[in-house]
């Protein structure tokens, strides 16, 4: 009996899978690479605004280095007010503030350079535990944008700093 459900599975799964098409070339995603920098709890915007993260949150910081979007062949804007850490269910707030889309031409690599902090919840009070995890990104699906892939340049990093003040964090 056993056999023949795997059987019955086996072929239920080429059935779907015959029915999945991917492009000539494969798929053509953009990735957008990050390092990720660490987090902590308060910063002050260049505007001298302050924002302050509650008990039992922290701010994750990213920098966005570029969007490689050399193979899709459709120019977008890039916003990081959009990005999410997965999974995208939790909790968070992405504090991207008012910084204007990039624009991204199609074939290119474009230096994006860009901060991204994103709020999210913690279990110390004092959110420091948000700097022991690898966090990963993800882009929505927003058209005209291709699919997209985020890539964490950090990712064999041993930790990542916590620092109350993130501008410290930026060395500033």
């Amino acid at each position: 009996m056993a056999s023949r459900k795997s059987f019955a599975s086996a072929i239920l799964t080429a059935v779907f899978l015959s029915s999945c098409t991917i492009p000539p070339g494969g798929l053509k995603l953009a990735q957008i690479h990050y390092s990720q920098l660490g987090a902590c709890t308060h910063t002050q915007l260049p505007d001298g605004s302050t924002i302050t993260a509650p008990a039992s949150h922290a701010i994750v910081l990213f920098r966005i280095n570029n969007v490689d979007n050399l193979s899709p062949g459709v120019s977008w804007n890039f916003d990081p007010r959009l990005l999410q850490v997965n999974s995208p269910s939790d909790p968070q707030s992405n504090l991207g503030g008012n910084s204007p889309p990039v624009p991204i031409p199609a074939h290119t690599n474009v230096s994006v350079n860009r901060p991204v902090g994103i709020m999210l919840e913690t279990v110390n009070a004092d959110g420091s535990d948000a700097s022991t995890y690898k966090y990963a990104l993800l882009y929505p699906n927003v058209p005209p944008a291709p699919g997209t892939i985020a890539v964490n340049d950090t990712l064999h990093s041993p930790g990542f700093p916590f620092n109350p003040d993130c501008n410290k964090l930026f060395g500033g």
